[in-house]
Protein backbone atom coordinates (compact mmCIF):
# COMPACT_ATOMS: atom_id res chain seq x y z
CA UNK A 1 0.00 0.00 0.00
CA UNK A 2 1.22 3.44 -0.52
CA UNK A 3 -0.47 6.67 0.32
CA UNK A 4 -0.59 9.09 -2.31
CA UNK A 5 -2.72 12.70 -2.76
CA UNK A 6 -5.83 12.00 -5.31
CA UNK A 7 -8.76 14.39 -6.32
CA UNK A 8 -12.22 13.71 -4.95
CA UNK A 9 -15.53 14.44 -5.57
CA UNK A 10 -17.19 14.52 -1.76
CA UNK A 11 -20.59 12.50 -1.77
CA UNK A 12 -21.53 14.47 1.07
CA UNK A 13 -20.58 18.35 -0.65
CA UNK A 14 -23.57 20.17 -0.98
CA UNK A 15 -26.13 17.25 -0.46
CA UNK A 16 -24.40 14.95 -3.28
CA UNK A 17 -25.49 11.82 -2.41
CA UNK A 18 -28.66 12.40 -1.15
CA UNK A 19 -29.96 14.39 -4.12
CA UNK A 20 -28.25 11.11 -6.35
CA UNK A 21 -30.47 8.95 -4.13
CA UNK A 22 -33.71 11.25 -4.73
CA UNK A 23 -32.78 11.26 -8.37
CA UNK A 24 -32.77 7.46 -8.52
CA UNK A 25 -35.95 7.06 -6.56
CA UNK A 26 -37.35 9.33 -9.90
CA UNK A 27 -36.13 6.41 -12.52
CA UNK A 28 -37.91 3.68 -13.66
CA UNK A 29 -35.76 0.70 -13.34
CA UNK A 30 -36.41 -2.97 -15.01
CA UNK A 31 -35.34 -5.33 -13.07
CA UNK A 32 -37.21 -3.57 -10.50
CA UNK A 33 -35.21 -4.10 -7.95
CA UNK A 34 -32.66 -1.98 -9.46
CA UNK A 35 -33.91 0.56 -7.87
CA UNK A 36 -33.18 -0.57 -4.33
CA UNK A 37 -29.39 -1.87 -5.36
CA UNK A 38 -27.94 1.61 -6.85
CA UNK A 39 -29.96 3.27 -3.93
CA UNK A 40 -28.35 1.15 -1.19
CA UNK A 41 -24.04 1.42 -3.44
CA UNK A 42 -24.96 5.01 -3.98
CA UNK A 43 -26.25 5.86 0.16
CA UNK A 44 -22.73 3.42 1.30
CA UNK A 45 -20.32 4.57 -0.99
CA UNK A 46 -17.18 6.67 0.15
CA UNK A 47 -16.09 9.58 -1.77
CA UNK A 48 -14.94 9.15 -5.28
CA UNK A 49 -11.63 9.34 -6.24
CA UNK A 50 -11.45 10.50 -9.71
CA UNK A 51 -7.74 10.83 -10.62
CA UNK A 52 -5.81 7.67 -11.78
CA UNK A 53 -1.59 7.76 -12.07
CA UNK A 54 -1.25 6.28 -16.10
CA UNK A 55 0.69 7.06 -19.08
CA UNK A 56 -2.15 7.33 -20.96
CA UNK A 57 -5.79 9.43 -20.83
CA UNK A 58 -7.35 12.80 -20.44
CA UNK A 59 -5.36 14.79 -18.09
CA UNK A 60 -6.43 16.67 -15.13
CA UNK A 61 -5.44 20.41 -15.80
CA UNK A 62 -3.72 21.69 -12.83
CA UNK A 63 -0.72 23.84 -12.67
CA UNK A 64 0.73 23.80 -8.80
CA UNK A 65 3.61 25.70 -7.58
CA UNK A 66 6.07 23.83 -6.11
CA UNK A 67 7.64 26.91 -4.25
CA UNK A 68 4.02 27.03 -1.84
CA UNK A 69 2.93 24.04 -1.90
CA UNK A 70 3.75 21.28 0.78
CA UNK A 71 3.29 17.47 1.36
CA UNK A 72 0.16 17.79 2.51
CA UNK A 73 -0.97 21.03 0.70
CA UNK A 74 -1.22 21.67 -2.65
CA UNK A 75 -1.80 25.34 -4.00
CA UNK A 76 -2.55 25.18 -7.79
CA UNK A 77 -4.44 27.38 -10.37
CA UNK A 78 -8.15 27.35 -9.79
CA UNK A 79 -8.67 30.58 -11.94
CA UNK A 80 -12.00 30.08 -14.28
CA UNK A 81 -9.90 31.69 -17.50
CA UNK A 82 -7.32 28.91 -16.96
CA UNK A 83 -10.55 26.33 -17.45
CA UNK A 84 -11.78 28.56 -19.91
CA UNK A 85 -8.04 28.57 -21.66
CA UNK A 86 -7.63 24.61 -21.59
CA UNK A 87 -11.06 23.58 -22.71
CA UNK A 88 -10.57 26.04 -25.54
CA UNK A 89 -6.99 24.54 -26.88
CA UNK A 90 -8.32 21.11 -25.75
CA UNK A 91 -11.10 21.38 -28.13
CA UNK A 92 -8.47 22.78 -31.00
CA UNK A 93 -5.73 20.29 -30.24
CA UNK A 94 -6.85 17.45 -28.33
CA UNK A 95 -6.32 16.65 -24.89
CA UNK A 96 -2.76 15.64 -25.96
CA UNK A 97 -1.78 19.16 -25.80
CA UNK A 98 -1.50 19.25 -22.14
CA UNK A 99 1.49 16.48 -22.42
CA UNK A 100 3.13 19.10 -25.74
CA UNK A 101 2.96 20.73 -28.90
CA UNK A 102 0.62 19.60 -31.06
CA UNK A 103 -0.22 20.90 -35.03
CA UNK A 104 -3.07 19.68 -37.16
CA UNK A 105 -2.55 15.66 -38.53
CA UNK A 106 0.85 15.82 -36.65
CA UNK A 107 2.17 13.72 -33.46
CA UNK A 108 2.19 15.59 -30.46
CA UNK A 109 6.19 17.20 -30.02
CA UNK A 110 7.53 16.75 -25.74
CA UNK A 111 7.55 20.84 -24.44
CA UNK A 112 11.27 21.52 -24.21
CA UNK A 113 10.49 22.60 -20.76
CA UNK A 114 8.23 23.46 -18.24
CA UNK A 115 7.87 27.26 -19.13
CA UNK A 116 7.25 26.80 -22.46
CA UNK A 117 4.30 24.23 -21.04
CA UNK A 118 3.03 26.46 -18.77
CA UNK A 119 3.29 29.52 -20.98
CA UNK A 120 1.48 27.96 -23.57
CA UNK A 121 -1.01 26.47 -20.69
CA UNK A 122 -1.88 29.87 -18.59
CA UNK A 123 -3.07 32.88 -19.77
CA UNK A 124 -0.86 36.16 -19.41
CA UNK A 125 -1.96 38.22 -16.25
CA UNK A 126 -2.39 34.69 -14.11
CA UNK A 127 -0.05 33.12 -11.63
CA UNK A 128 0.14 31.28 -7.86
CA UNK A 129 -2.62 32.74 -5.79
CA UNK A 130 -0.11 32.49 -2.83
CA UNK A 131 3.25 33.93 -4.01
CA UNK A 132 2.20 35.68 -7.00
CA UNK A 133 4.51 34.16 -9.29
CA UNK A 134 4.45 31.76 -12.35
CA UNK A 135 8.10 30.61 -12.24
CA UNK A 136 7.72 27.93 -10.05
CA UNK A 137 4.49 26.75 -11.58
CA UNK A 138 4.47 22.78 -13.11
CA UNK A 139 2.02 20.71 -14.12
CA UNK A 140 0.43 17.63 -12.97
CA UNK A 141 -0.22 14.39 -14.83
CA UNK A 142 -3.27 12.69 -13.07
CA UNK A 143 -5.60 11.85 -15.59
CA UNK A 144 -8.97 11.70 -15.18
CA UNK A 145 -10.87 7.94 -13.91
CA UNK A 146 -12.17 6.61 -17.03
CA UNK A 147 -15.55 6.16 -15.36
CA UNK A 148 -15.68 10.08 -14.97
CA UNK A 149 -14.92 10.14 -18.52
CA UNK A 150 -18.05 7.22 -19.48
CA UNK A 151 -20.23 8.71 -17.06
CA UNK A 152 -20.02 12.49 -18.86
CA UNK A 153 -21.04 10.27 -22.12
CA UNK A 154 -24.65 11.87 -22.05
CA UNK A 155 -23.18 15.22 -22.05
CA UNK A 156 -21.52 15.03 -25.28
CA UNK A 157 -23.92 12.87 -27.11
CA UNK A 158 -27.15 14.13 -26.02
CA UNK A 159 -25.98 17.73 -26.94
CA UNK A 160 -25.71 17.01 -30.64
CA UNK A 161 -28.63 18.50 -32.58
CA UNK A 162 -32.23 16.89 -32.70
CA UNK A 163 -31.51 14.37 -29.37
CA UNK A 164 -32.57 15.58 -25.90
CA UNK A 165 -31.49 15.43 -22.84
CA UNK A 166 -32.35 13.17 -20.58
CA UNK A 167 -31.89 10.08 -22.17
CA UNK A 168 -35.59 7.78 -22.73
CA UNK A 169 -33.23 4.53 -22.20
CA UNK A 170 -29.73 3.45 -20.41
CA UNK A 171 -29.38 0.00 -22.05
CA UNK A 172 -26.53 -2.51 -20.12
CA UNK A 173 -25.65 -5.30 -18.09
CA UNK A 174 -26.54 -5.54 -14.48
CA UNK A 175 -22.68 -5.22 -13.44
CA UNK A 176 -23.30 -1.24 -14.86
CA UNK A 177 -24.89 -0.70 -11.12
CA UNK A 178 -21.58 0.13 -10.03
CA UNK A 179 -20.19 1.81 -13.25
CA UNK A 180 -21.89 3.11 -15.62
CA UNK A 181 -25.63 3.69 -14.21
CA UNK A 182 -23.44 4.95 -11.16
CA UNK A 183 -21.21 7.06 -12.76
CA UNK A 184 -23.58 8.78 -15.11
CA UNK A 185 -25.64 9.49 -12.13
CA UNK A 186 -23.26 10.88 -10.37
CA UNK A 187 -21.68 13.10 -13.24
CA UNK A 188 -25.69 14.43 -14.21
CA UNK A 189 -26.92 15.11 -10.85
CA UNK A 190 -23.98 17.49 -10.03
CA UNK A 191 -24.33 19.57 -13.22
CA UNK A 192 -28.42 18.96 -14.53
CA UNK A 193 -30.75 20.24 -11.55
CA UNK A 194 -30.66 16.99 -9.81
CA UNK A 195 -31.83 15.12 -12.26
CA UNK A 196 -30.63 11.75 -13.57
CA UNK A 197 -29.06 11.34 -17.09
CA UNK A 198 -31.89 8.71 -17.63
CA UNK A 199 -35.26 8.11 -17.73
CA UNK A 200 -35.34 4.45 -17.61
CA UNK A 201 -32.82 2.03 -17.14
CA UNK A 202 -32.73 -1.91 -18.26
CA UNK A 203 -30.36 -4.36 -17.38
CA UNK A 204 -29.27 -8.07 -19.10
CA UNK A 205 -27.90 -10.90 -17.61
CA UNK A 206 -24.47 -12.53 -19.63
CA UNK A 207 -24.43 -14.51 -22.18
CA UNK A 208 -23.43 -18.34 -21.28
CA UNK A 209 -22.38 -21.78 -23.48
CA UNK A 210 -24.32 -24.45 -23.88
CA UNK A 211 -22.79 -25.76 -20.16
CA UNK A 212 -24.09 -22.71 -18.31
CA UNK A 213 -20.51 -20.96 -18.12
CA UNK A 214 -20.19 -17.24 -18.82
CA UNK A 215 -18.77 -16.69 -22.40
CA UNK A 216 -15.51 -14.95 -22.64
CA UNK A 217 -12.43 -14.73 -25.21
CA UNK A 218 -10.41 -15.93 -22.06
CA UNK A 219 -12.21 -19.86 -22.42
CA UNK A 220 -12.60 -19.37 -26.07
CA UNK A 221 -16.47 -20.37 -25.82
CA UNK A 222 -17.85 -17.21 -27.62
CA UNK A 223 -19.94 -17.49 -30.62
CA UNK A 224 -19.53 -14.25 -33.17
CA UNK A 225 -23.16 -13.09 -34.39
CA UNK A 226 -21.76 -12.21 -37.70
CA UNK A 227 -20.95 -16.12 -38.26
CA UNK A 228 -24.94 -16.79 -37.05
CA UNK A 229 -25.80 -13.73 -39.32
CA UNK A 230 -24.11 -15.54 -42.23
CA UNK A 231 -25.45 -18.79 -41.59
CA UNK A 232 -28.93 -18.03 -40.37
CA UNK A 233 -29.81 -14.17 -40.98
CA UNK A 234 -29.85 -11.55 -38.49
CA UNK A 235 -33.90 -11.80 -37.94
CA UNK A 236 -33.53 -15.62 -36.42
CA UNK A 237 -30.80 -14.32 -34.11
CA UNK A 238 -32.85 -11.21 -33.13
CA UNK A 239 -35.86 -13.61 -32.29
CA UNK A 240 -33.46 -15.57 -30.05
CA UNK A 241 -32.61 -12.27 -27.81
CA UNK A 242 -36.38 -11.82 -28.03
CA UNK A 243 -37.72 -15.25 -26.70
CA UNK A 244 -35.29 -15.55 -23.84
CA UNK A 245 -35.72 -13.56 -20.92
CA UNK A 246 -32.95 -11.20 -21.00
CA UNK A 247 -33.14 -9.79 -17.39
CA UNK A 248 -31.18 -13.42 -16.15
CA UNK A 249 -27.86 -15.50 -17.86
CA UNK A 250 -28.82 -16.89 -20.93
CA UNK A 251 -27.72 -19.95 -22.37
CA UNK A 252 -26.85 -20.18 -25.91
CA UNK A 253 -26.83 -23.07 -27.62
CA UNK A 254 -27.00 -24.63 -31.90
CA UNK A 255 -30.07 -26.01 -30.16
CA UNK A 256 -31.86 -23.38 -28.56
CA UNK A 257 -31.03 -21.58 -32.15
CA UNK A 258 -32.47 -23.76 -34.09
CA UNK A 259 -35.74 -23.93 -31.82
CA UNK A 260 -36.05 -20.36 -32.88
CA UNK A 261 -35.54 -21.55 -36.73
CA UNK A 262 -38.64 -23.36 -36.54
CA UNK A 263 -40.45 -20.25 -34.81
CA UNK A 264 -39.25 -17.65 -37.41
CA UNK A 265 -40.45 -20.02 -40.03
CA UNK A 266 -44.03 -20.44 -38.71
CA UNK A 267 -43.50 -16.59 -38.53
CA UNK A 268 -43.03 -15.94 -41.74
CA UNK A 269 -44.92 -18.50 -43.42
CA UNK A 270 -47.80 -16.68 -41.90
CA UNK A 271 -47.03 -13.51 -43.34
CA UNK A 272 -46.51 -15.56 -46.86
CA UNK A 273 -50.32 -17.45 -46.56
CA UNK A 274 -51.39 -13.70 -45.84
CA UNK A 275 -49.19 -11.78 -49.00
CA UNK A 276 -50.77 -14.70 -51.16
CA UNK A 277 -54.40 -14.20 -50.54
CA UNK A 278 -54.49 -10.51 -51.20
CA UNK A 279 -52.99 -10.49 -54.37
CA UNK A 280 -56.37 -8.99 -55.80
CA UNK A 281 -56.81 -7.23 -52.86
CA UNK A 282 -56.84 -3.60 -53.10
CA UNK A 283 -57.39 -1.94 -49.45
CA UNK A 284 -58.97 1.56 -50.27
CA UNK A 285 -61.17 -0.43 -53.02
CA UNK A 286 -62.29 -3.17 -51.17
CA UNK A 287 -62.48 -3.03 -47.55
CA UNK A 288 -65.50 -4.29 -45.80
CA UNK A 289 -66.35 -2.11 -42.69
CA UNK A 290 -66.08 -4.42 -39.44
CA UNK A 291 -69.75 -4.59 -38.88
CA UNK A 292 -70.60 -5.56 -41.82
CA UNK A 293 -67.79 -8.87 -41.92
CA UNK A 294 -68.18 -12.21 -41.26
CA UNK A 295 -68.48 -13.51 -37.98
CA UNK A 296 -65.68 -15.94 -37.64
CA UNK A 297 -63.56 -12.54 -39.01
CA UNK A 298 -64.89 -10.36 -36.44
CA UNK A 299 -63.62 -12.85 -34.06
CA UNK A 300 -60.29 -13.27 -35.14
CA UNK A 301 -60.08 -9.13 -35.32
CA UNK A 302 -60.94 -9.41 -32.35
CA UNK A 303 -58.27 -12.05 -31.00
CA UNK A 304 -55.52 -9.82 -32.64
CA UNK A 305 -57.19 -6.83 -30.64
CA UNK A 306 -56.44 -8.56 -27.47
CA UNK A 307 -53.12 -10.11 -28.83
CA UNK A 308 -51.76 -5.91 -29.84
CA UNK A 309 -52.96 -4.52 -26.05
CA UNK A 310 -50.54 -7.73 -24.66
CA UNK A 311 -47.85 -6.74 -27.11
CA UNK A 312 -47.95 -2.74 -26.27
CA UNK A 313 -48.15 -3.47 -22.61
CA UNK A 314 -45.23 -5.64 -23.30
CA UNK A 315 -42.99 -3.42 -24.75
CA UNK A 316 -43.81 -0.43 -22.52
CA UNK A 317 -42.46 -2.33 -19.99
CA UNK A 318 -39.29 -4.02 -21.73
CA UNK A 319 -41.04 -7.42 -21.60
CA UNK A 320 -39.51 -8.48 -25.16
CA UNK A 321 -39.93 -12.51 -24.15
CA UNK A 322 -43.73 -10.95 -23.93
CA UNK A 323 -43.69 -10.01 -27.43
CA UNK A 324 -42.01 -12.48 -29.02
CA UNK A 325 -43.93 -15.63 -27.75
CA UNK A 326 -47.67 -14.03 -28.05
CA UNK A 327 -46.39 -13.46 -31.96
CA UNK A 328 -45.51 -16.80 -32.18
CA UNK A 329 -48.73 -18.13 -30.24
CA UNK A 330 -50.69 -15.84 -32.37
CA UNK A 331 -49.44 -17.00 -35.95
CA UNK A 332 -48.63 -20.91 -35.06
CA UNK A 333 -52.11 -21.34 -32.93
CA UNK A 334 -54.32 -18.73 -33.64
CA UNK A 335 -53.90 -18.13 -37.39
CA UNK A 336 -52.08 -21.43 -38.71
CA UNK A 337 -54.21 -23.77 -36.89
CA UNK A 338 -57.65 -22.56 -36.65
CA UNK A 339 -58.32 -19.52 -38.61
CA UNK A 340 -56.29 -19.81 -42.03
CA UNK A 341 -57.40 -23.80 -42.29
CA UNK A 342 -60.99 -22.63 -42.10
CA UNK A 343 -60.93 -19.70 -44.38
CA UNK A 344 -59.64 -21.90 -47.01
CA UNK A 345 -62.70 -22.95 -48.65
CA UNK A 346 -64.08 -18.96 -48.83
CA UNK A 347 -60.31 -17.58 -50.30
CA UNK A 348 -60.39 -20.43 -52.89
CA UNK A 349 -63.46 -21.79 -53.94
CA UNK A 350 -66.18 -18.39 -53.68
CA UNK A 351 -65.77 -15.78 -56.40
CA UNK A 352 -63.41 -13.58 -56.21
CA UNK A 353 -65.35 -10.14 -55.37
CA UNK A 354 -68.00 -11.89 -53.10
CA UNK A 355 -68.90 -10.52 -49.58
CA UNK A 356 -67.32 -13.55 -48.27
CA UNK A 357 -64.09 -13.94 -49.63
CA UNK A 358 -63.34 -9.90 -49.19
CA UNK A 359 -64.55 -10.13 -45.67
CA UNK A 360 -61.99 -12.93 -45.33
CA UNK A 361 -59.23 -10.82 -46.94
CA UNK A 362 -60.10 -7.74 -45.06
CA UNK A 363 -59.38 -9.57 -42.34
CA UNK A 364 -56.15 -11.09 -43.31
CA UNK A 365 -55.00 -7.67 -44.57
CA UNK A 366 -55.70 -6.16 -41.35
CA UNK A 367 -53.64 -8.75 -39.01
CA UNK A 368 -51.06 -8.82 -41.79
CA UNK A 369 -50.65 -5.29 -41.87
CA UNK A 370 -51.00 -5.11 -37.41
CA UNK A 371 -48.55 -7.46 -37.17
CA UNK A 372 -45.85 -6.49 -39.29
CA UNK A 373 -45.73 -3.23 -37.65
CA UNK A 374 -45.85 -5.27 -34.24
CA UNK A 375 -42.82 -7.63 -35.51
CA UNK A 376 -40.80 -4.36 -36.65
CA UNK A 377 -38.80 -3.89 -33.77
CA UNK A 378 -37.96 -7.60 -33.28
CA UNK A 379 -37.86 -9.11 -37.38
CA UNK A 380 -36.97 -5.67 -38.41
CA UNK A 381 -35.72 -7.01 -42.13
CA UNK A 382 -38.35 -9.43 -42.44
CA UNK A 383 -41.20 -6.99 -41.58
CA UNK A 384 -39.51 -4.33 -43.97
CA UNK A 385 -39.78 -7.49 -46.60
CA UNK A 386 -43.11 -8.36 -45.77
CA UNK A 387 -44.08 -4.60 -46.00
CA UNK A 388 -42.77 -4.04 -49.52
CA UNK A 389 -45.40 -6.66 -50.80
CA UNK A 390 -48.55 -5.95 -48.65
CA UNK A 391 -50.98 -3.70 -50.53
CA UNK A 392 -51.23 -0.30 -48.90
CA UNK A 393 -53.50 2.08 -48.27
CA UNK A 394 -52.71 5.69 -49.86
CA UNK A 395 -50.86 7.77 -47.39
CA UNK A 396 -48.94 4.47 -45.42
CA UNK A 397 -45.23 4.97 -45.36
CA UNK A 398 -43.06 3.73 -47.35
CA UNK A 399 -41.06 1.68 -45.40
CA UNK A 400 -42.74 -0.10 -42.04
CA UNK A 401 -40.59 1.78 -39.93
CA UNK A 402 -41.36 4.90 -40.48
CA UNK A 403 -44.81 3.71 -39.34
CA UNK A 404 -46.60 3.31 -35.91
CA UNK A 405 -48.22 0.88 -34.06
CA UNK A 406 -51.64 -0.26 -35.41
CA UNK A 407 -55.24 0.74 -34.00
CA UNK A 408 -56.98 -1.66 -32.73
CA UNK A 409 -59.70 -3.08 -35.62
CA UNK A 410 -62.38 -2.53 -32.98
CA UNK A 411 -64.22 -5.84 -33.99
CA UNK A 412 -65.40 -6.06 -30.48
CA UNK A 413 -65.81 -9.06 -28.15
CA UNK A 414 -69.50 -10.09 -28.78
CA UNK A 415 -70.52 -13.88 -28.41
CA UNK A 416 -67.38 -14.48 -26.40
CA UNK A 417 -68.40 -16.76 -24.87
CA UNK A 418 -69.94 -18.79 -28.08
CA UNK A 419 -66.45 -18.72 -29.76
CA UNK A 420 -65.12 -20.18 -26.46
CA UNK A 421 -67.40 -22.93 -26.73
CA UNK A 422 -66.82 -23.50 -30.42
CA UNK A 423 -62.70 -23.69 -29.80
CA UNK A 424 -63.72 -26.10 -27.37
CA UNK A 425 -65.42 -28.40 -29.26
CA UNK A 426 -63.13 -28.11 -32.39
CA UNK A 427 -59.94 -29.44 -29.94
CA UNK A 428 -62.92 -32.30 -29.21
CA UNK A 429 -63.46 -33.04 -32.56
CA UNK A 430 -59.98 -32.86 -34.03
CA UNK A 431 -58.92 -35.27 -31.29
CA UNK A 432 -61.62 -37.94 -32.77
CA UNK A 433 -60.51 -37.07 -36.11
CA UNK A 434 -57.45 -37.97 -35.71
CA UNK A 435 -57.75 -41.32 -34.46
CA UNK A 436 -60.28 -41.76 -37.24
CA UNK A 437 -56.94 -40.78 -39.56
CA UNK A 438 -54.68 -43.26 -37.59
CA UNK A 439 -57.66 -46.34 -37.97
CA UNK A 440 -57.78 -45.69 -41.77
CA UNK A 441 -61.65 -44.73 -41.78
CA UNK A 442 -60.28 -41.06 -43.10
CA UNK A 443 -57.34 -39.86 -45.09
CA UNK A 444 -57.94 -35.95 -44.43
CA UNK A 445 -60.84 -33.88 -42.17
CA UNK A 446 -63.09 -33.09 -45.43
CA UNK A 447 -63.63 -36.83 -46.20
CA UNK A 448 -65.41 -37.18 -42.73
CA UNK A 449 -68.67 -36.98 -41.73
CA UNK A 450 -69.68 -36.02 -37.85
CA UNK A 451 -72.79 -36.71 -36.13
CA UNK A 452 -72.52 -34.79 -32.61
CA UNK A 453 -75.59 -37.03 -30.31
CA UNK A 454 -76.95 -36.28 -27.19
CA UNK A 455 -79.49 -37.04 -24.33
CA UNK A 456 -81.49 -34.21 -22.76
CA UNK A 457 -79.39 -30.88 -22.40
CA UNK A 458 -75.69 -30.96 -21.52
CA UNK A 459 -75.65 -29.09 -18.08
CA UNK A 460 -71.93 -28.87 -18.32
CA UNK A 461 -71.22 -26.73 -21.24
CA UNK A 462 -74.57 -24.25 -19.62
CA UNK A 463 -71.86 -23.46 -16.58
CA UNK A 464 -68.90 -23.21 -18.61
CA UNK A 465 -70.01 -21.34 -21.04
CA UNK A 466 -73.30 -19.51 -20.01
CA UNK A 467 -75.92 -20.78 -22.91
CA UNK A 468 -77.30 -23.69 -23.11
CA UNK A 469 -76.25 -26.73 -26.08
CA UNK A 470 -79.47 -26.28 -28.04
CA UNK A 471 -79.31 -22.28 -27.94
CA UNK A 472 -75.56 -23.06 -29.04
CA UNK A 473 -76.58 -25.59 -32.06
CA UNK A 474 -79.12 -23.29 -33.25
CA UNK A 475 -77.22 -20.54 -33.84
CA UNK A 476 -73.98 -22.53 -35.25
CA UNK A 477 -75.82 -25.46 -36.52
CA UNK A 478 -75.11 -24.50 -39.88
CA UNK A 479 -71.31 -23.38 -39.63
CA UNK A 480 -69.79 -26.34 -37.40
CA UNK A 481 -68.89 -28.31 -41.02
CA UNK A 482 -66.95 -25.57 -41.89
CA UNK A 483 -65.42 -24.70 -38.86
CA UNK A 484 -64.24 -28.01 -38.43
CA UNK A 485 -63.61 -28.49 -42.27
CA UNK A 486 -65.46 -31.50 -42.60
CA UNK A 487 -68.11 -32.19 -45.26
CA UNK A 488 -70.86 -33.12 -43.01
CA UNK A 489 -71.89 -32.35 -39.33
CA UNK A 490 -75.07 -34.09 -38.35
CA UNK A 491 -76.91 -33.14 -34.80
CA UNK A 492 -79.34 -35.05 -33.20
CA UNK A 493 -80.52 -34.96 -29.79
CA UNK A 494 -81.81 -38.97 -29.53
CA UNK A 495 -78.59 -40.32 -27.87
CA UNK A 496 -78.16 -42.93 -29.83
CA UNK A 497 -74.69 -43.17 -31.67
CA UNK A 498 -71.48 -45.24 -32.15
CA UNK A 499 -69.16 -42.63 -31.20
CA UNK A 500 -67.44 -42.09 -28.35
CA UNK A 501 -68.95 -40.24 -25.58
CA UNK A 502 -66.89 -37.29 -24.00
CA UNK A 503 -66.26 -38.30 -20.26
CA UNK A 504 -65.68 -35.29 -18.20
CA UNK A 505 -65.31 -31.34 -18.70
CA UNK A 506 -68.30 -29.31 -20.02
CA UNK A 507 -68.99 -31.70 -23.42
CA UNK A 508 -69.66 -34.26 -20.83
CA UNK A 509 -72.66 -36.13 -22.42
CA UNK A 510 -72.08 -35.25 -25.70
CA UNK A 511 -71.25 -38.39 -28.32
CA UNK A 512 -69.43 -37.91 -31.48
CA UNK A 513 -68.50 -40.07 -33.99
CA UNK A 514 -66.89 -39.80 -37.17
CA UNK A 515 -67.34 -42.09 -40.29
CA UNK A 516 -66.21 -41.39 -43.97
CA UNK A 517 -68.90 -39.85 -45.97
CA UNK A 518 -70.52 -41.80 -48.12
CA UNK A 519 -71.69 -39.49 -50.62
CA UNK A 520 -70.16 -37.64 -53.93
CA UNK A 521 -66.30 -36.32 -53.65
CA UNK A 522 -66.59 -32.42 -55.86
CA UNK A 523 -63.63 -32.03 -57.83
CA UNK A 524 -63.35 -28.38 -56.92
CA UNK A 525 -63.63 -27.95 -53.30
CA UNK A 526 -63.06 -31.43 -52.27
CA UNK A 527 -66.11 -31.92 -49.91
CA UNK A 528 -68.25 -34.84 -50.26
CA UNK A 529 -71.85 -34.28 -50.83
CA UNK A 530 -75.11 -36.14 -51.66
CA UNK A 531 -75.26 -35.55 -55.27
CA UNK A 532 -73.55 -32.95 -57.88
CA UNK A 533 -74.93 -29.64 -59.43
CA UNK A 534 -76.10 -31.93 -62.55
CA UNK A 535 -78.96 -29.34 -63.39
CA UNK A 536 -76.42 -26.27 -63.73
CA UNK A 537 -74.12 -24.72 -66.49
CA UNK A 538 -71.20 -26.76 -64.47
CA UNK A 539 -72.44 -30.25 -63.61
CA UNK A 540 -69.64 -31.91 -62.69
CA UNK A 541 -69.52 -30.16 -58.97
CA UNK A 542 -71.42 -29.63 -56.12
CA UNK A 543 -74.18 -27.07 -55.85
CA UNK A 544 -71.87 -24.79 -53.55
CA UNK A 545 -69.43 -24.49 -56.26
CA UNK A 546 -71.88 -24.00 -59.31
CA UNK A 547 -73.31 -20.96 -58.33
CA UNK A 548 -69.58 -19.60 -57.41
CA UNK A 549 -68.18 -20.48 -60.60
CA UNK A 550 -71.20 -18.42 -62.50
CA UNK A 551 -70.83 -15.18 -59.85
CA UNK A 552 -67.07 -15.24 -60.97
CA UNK A 553 -67.52 -15.30 -64.38
CA UNK A 554 -70.83 -12.72 -64.48
CA UNK A 555 -67.91 -10.17 -62.69
CA UNK A 556 -65.54 -10.92 -65.09
CA UNK A 557 -62.99 -12.82 -62.63
CA UNK A 558 -63.07 -15.60 -64.80
CA UNK A 559 -63.02 -14.28 -68.15
CA UNK A 560 -60.40 -16.81 -69.00
CA UNK A 561 -61.20 -19.92 -67.47
CA UNK A 562 -65.15 -20.73 -68.80
CA UNK A 563 -65.87 -23.97 -68.06
CA UNK A 564 -64.61 -23.45 -64.24
CA UNK A 565 -61.01 -23.53 -62.00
Amino acid sequence: FRATPQWFISMDHDHLRERAVAAIHATRWRPSYGEDRIAAMVSGRPDWCISRQRTWGVPIPILACSACSSQDHLVYIDHPDFFSHVADLFARAGSDAWFGQTGPGEQTTAYPDEATAVACLLPAGISCPDCGQRENLARRFEIVDVWFESGASHAAVLAREGLSWPADLYLEGHDQYRGWFHSSLLVAVNGHDDRAPYRRVVTHGFTLDGEGRKMSKSRGNTVSPMDIVADKGADILRLWVSMVNFLEDMAFSQESLTRQSDAYRKIRNTFRYILGNLNDFAPDEDLVPVADMDALDRHVLHLFDELRTRVLEAYEKTELHVVAHGLYQFCGVTLSSFYLDIIKDRLYTHAPASPARRSAQTALWLMGSGLCRLVAPILSFTSEEVWQQLPRLPGQKDSVHLETFPEATGAGSEDASLWKAVHALRDEVARNLEVARSTGIIRSGLDARVTFSWDGDLPGFRQEYGLEWSDFTARMGNRLAELFIVSQVILTSDGQSEGETVADGPLVGLSIAVVHHPGLKCPRCWNYVTELAADSPFPDVCGRCAPRLSAGLADGAWADSAGGE
